[in-house]
């Protein structure tokens, strides 16, 4: 049976978002919450900064908010254990899976999206 988490723990907080990398090879970010573009841009930005070690969201100097806020996506998802039954990722640092979900839909948090690929 699924567990859902309520409250997934996230990799680090900047400027007051909740935010983690998703994938392999982190690329997208997800932020908790709906939140205004130029915001959680600068929140992604420092994350990408301080934990990835890019320059930037972009890993290109020149790069600026602009060029990102077209990519951002807000969405709706159900935080879970991942399931071993499912062959999904049994890594220890992978505490959580996201499924996309409608707003509505049990245990459903806004989230922002970043595709950073």
């Amino acid at each position: 049976m699924t567990e859902l988490i309520d409250n997934p723990e996230m990799e680090d907080t900047h400027y007051g978002i909740q935010m983690a990398s998703l994938g392999e090879d982190g690329d997208r970010l997800l932020a908790l919450g709906h939140h205004e573009p130029k915001r959680v841009l600068a929140a992604f930005n420092r994350y990408a900064r301080t934990v990835i070690g890019w320059p930037n969201i972009a890993d290109d100097f020149t790069a600026s908010a602009a060029d990102w806020a077209g990519r951002l996506e807000q969405r709706w998802a159900v935080f879970r254990k991942p399931d071993p039954d499912d062959d999904e990722w049994d890594v220890p640092e992978y505490a959580w899976h996201a499924d996309w979900s409608d707003p509505d839909a049990p245990g459903a948090r806004p989230v922002t999206l970043l595709d950073v690929a």
